[in-house]
């Protein structure tokens, strides 16, 4: 039975009118998580004037083998040591954070990307000869493929570390690939063990 006074139609009203903004909430939140590269927060590169003059560089460990049930399955031990220099004569930076990613490329369709491990370390850099240089070595991630007739998994193909400073501005980018460069951005919502396209895109995992 419904209401006829004034009180208990603006109550009734009140009450859907709230529900529907709850589920309105809902849905907004589950798309802002459920896209990639969709997020609260992005974060842009600082003007050149603004950048500090950092040297970046990764040595990757190259270990690879033939081993598992076929004589032609490879096994790939990957694993990079970074390295970031302070090019800077007079100038200290503090408060540095790196964040880095490794991907490796499927064998079954080359468009297809898997995160094969995400990283990230904080550190500070004097202008002083012995303070000059920070190195850190990433986790080894082991890849298993296979590139003739039972073709599955992923080799390595590469990485991108962007550097933020105290204030959470990027203040540095650099990648094997020049396209994850300038989508930097996109890549501070992947997940490891996760497959993208280039533009760091959700994509399936390749099959046969």
């Amino acid at each position: 039975m419904r209401r006829t006074d004034g009180i208990g139609e603006w109550r009734m009203e009140g009450s859907r009118a709230a529900v529907t903004h709850a589920r309105w909430c809902a849905v907004l939140l589950l798309m802002i998580g459920g896209l990639p590269g969709l997020r609260a927060e992005s974060r842009t590169l600082v003007s050149a004037l603004q950048r500090p003059k950092l040297e970046i560089s990764a040595l990757r460990a190259r270990k690879t083998r033939i081993e598992g049930g076929d004589w032609d399955d490879k096994t790939e031990w990957v694993s990079l040591t970074i390295r970031i220099r302070n090019l800077e004569l007079n100038k200290d930076l503090t408060g540095l954070t790196a964040h880095y990613w490794i991907f490796g490329k499927s064998v079954i369709d080359r468009k297809v990307y898997k995160v094969i491990q995400v990283g990230e370390f904080s550190f500070s850099l004097s202008s002083a000869r012995d303070g000059r240089e920070i190195t850190h070595e990433s986790e080894e991630v082991i890849l298993r493929w296979d590139n003739t007739d039972a073709r599955f998994g992923e080799r390595y193909d590469g990485w991108l570390i962007v550097v933020e400073n105290a204030e959470r501005e990027v203040v540095a980018v650099k990648s094997t690939n020049p396209a994850w460069e300038r989508d930097f951005d996109s890549a501070f919502s992947l997940q490891k063990n996760g497959h993208v396209d280039s533009r760091f895109r959700s994509a399936p995992e390749p099959t046969r």
